[in-house]
């Protein structure tokens, strides 16, 4: 007697759901990573501001859709980085924020940078804090947790993927899980 193969289910979908459900997971790893940054893993950079500049630049994605993002760039005197924040402003012309936080890089001499340790010698090292006389004007807390949502999004939506595709694949093994995780009331 054949033993039933299972290397193409009947439903040509399912290896799609299988892939959102990886690719799902592995963007929530990502992110997870910046959530479990930790203040003792931060290195401050010091130094004099060399030059300091804010860009809107317009995005088209692949369906024609237009959206800005803003750019604010700078640089320190005698440091081979860039030091680089970008964000989605939606269809603002302006971006607050950003605006905000190159009014006070211009207005000092030196600022305090902090990046991850294991990011010092890179180019353009991701941005945890930025400090100025003695004030932060960019919290860690909220570049640590600007992510979460998507975080718990890609979460949710990889898991619930996976586990579609799997009851799917398995229906008698997944009723049975089911059955044992939520008993059925007599």
């Amino acid at each position: 007697m054949a033993s039933k193969q299972h290397s193409v289910p009947d439903n040509p979908y399912l290896f799609r759901i299988l892939a959102l459900g990886i690719v799902s997971s592995g963007i929530a790893l990502y992110l997870l990573f910046s959530l479990l940054t930790f203040r003792s893993e931060l290195i401050e950079v010091e130094g004099v501001i060399d030059t300091a500049n804010s860009y809107i630049t317009t995005v088209v994605d692949s369906r024609g859709n237009k959206s800005r993002k803003s750019e604010l760039v700078f640089f320190l005197v005698d440091k081979k980085q860039k030091f680089r924040l970008v964000r989605n402003i939606g269809g603002k012309f302006v971006d607050e924020e950003h605006s905000f936080l190159l009014r006070n890089l211009k207005r000092v001499d030196s600022v305090s940078v902090w990046v991850k340790k294991s990011e010092l010698d890179s180019y353009e090292p991701k941005i945890f804090q930025i400090d100025i006389a003695d004030r932060t004007i960019l919290e860690f807390e909220k570049v640590r947790t600007q992510h979460g949502g998507l975080f718990l999004l890609f979460s949710l939506l990889g898991l619930s993927s996976l586990i579609f595709y799997f009851s799917q694949r398995n229906p008698e093994k997944a009723k049975k899980i089911f059955r044992t995780i939520w008993p059925e009331e007599g």
